[in-house]
């Protein structure tokens, strides 16, 4: 009992001691200086990190803070142009007030330059867009925003262009350029990567799965990124590789649908339909109203000649979407054949 109270009170005078001599000092106030400062810095890796309203928020904090100061001007304006395509009553006249303001005094600022271009193509003013982006190379001809901004001018008009095909062809060519501009100028940008295996892809050209690999690599966590990787996988047929794919998609992202519907589409391909059944059934219970999956299950059924169960399956595709018109085609079919 002696030796217990001599252990706990030699305890307490080590932690007493130990205590001693490290008392907490006053707590600084942030000052407004390394207030704007440490605000700036939030909003630039928003912008990188294409997060425009939590940049918005801190670049409005920080402009409120010193609205004399230029980088909290320039900064507060790209955010409330990339927060406006989503919210209609920012005024665009406003974001062109404050880069103008920026200019007027740094007449060479690529980051104002790309903004006021931005704005300028928004208002269908091609010629005002082409004229900045011109000046903005001439500022700055390594910086990545005015190759990223363009290329994606091109890819909007590759998807939306209706007439002759060869222009069509010609949009991706030049969309392609300029994305690969991108990464060469920052070989870190992994959205550049991403955007070059869509384009790619769209070529039908298999130089689309070392750009999603490449974009993996800096974005192993990114549902997006790896989804497309397995996809082009797939795509080209390498299965093996796709289905190893999905499987770690499957355990990392359990509620993300696809992963199980893909297998299910590979499983049918390979014509181990009992494993397509499965999969097919695992996407319907993460997504009950998932289309594909449900009238792939109605195909498999029908091959299978369980008549019921197709039009079963064909049926609760049509109570969600009465006009997909793969299940349409087959309800109808069904309904020609003589049982």
């Amino acid at each position: 009992m002696l030796k217990n109270l001599y252990c706990l009170f030699i305890l307490l005078v080590l932690i007493s001691c130990s205590t001693k001599g490290h008392k907490k000092g006053p707590v600084r106030k942030e000052t407004p200086l390394s207030q704007r400062e440490r605000l700036l810095k939030e909003a630039k890796v928003f912008y990188e990190e294409e997060k425009f309203d939590q940049m918005l928020d801190v670049s409005a904090t920080a402009f409120r803070l010193d609205s004399q100061n230029n980088e909290c001007r320039l900064y507060y304006a790209l955010a409330l142009l990339n927060t406006s395509f989503n919210d209609s009553n920012v005024n665009f006249n406003t974001v062109t007030y404050h880069l103008e303001k920026v200019l007027k005094t740094d007449s060479n600022n690529v980051e104002a330059l790309v903004g006021k271009a931005t704005v300028a193509y928004y208002l269908n003013d091609v010629e005002r867009t082409e004229t900045l982006l011109r000046q903005a190379k001439k500022s700055n001809p390594r910086f990545r925003k005015i190759y990223q901004f363009e290329g994606a001018i091109y890819e909007q008009k590759y998807r939306l262009w209706t007439g002759a095909d060869e222009e069509r062809k010609k949009f991706l060519e030049i969309a392609i350029q300029n994305f690969q501009k991108t990464v060469e100028i920052d070989p870190n940008f992994w959205r550049g990567y991403l955007t070059l295996g869509k384009l790619y892809f769209e070529k039908n050209d298999k130089t689309c799965i070392q750009h999603f690999n490449t974009a993996v690599t800096f974005q192993s966590k990114n549902q997006e990124v790896r989804y497309w990787q397995a996809y082009a996988t797939q795509f080209f047929n390498d299965y093996p590789t796709a289905k190893k794919y999905y499987r770690s998609m499957a355990k990392e992202f359990p509620k993300f649908c696809e992963s199980f519907c893909q297998m299910g589409s590979i499983h049918w391909e390979e014509k181990a339909i009992d494993s397509a059944v499965y999969y097919y059934e695992q996407t319907l219970k993460v997504d009950p109203e998932h289309i594909e999956a449900m009238h792939n299950l109605g195909m498999i059924y029908e091959e299978r000649k369980d008549f019921t169960n197709a039009l079963t399956h064909y049926a609760n595709v049509l109570k969600i979407d009465p006009k997909y018109s793969l299940t349409v085609e087959r309800v109808t079919a069904l309904k020609k054949r003589k049982w």
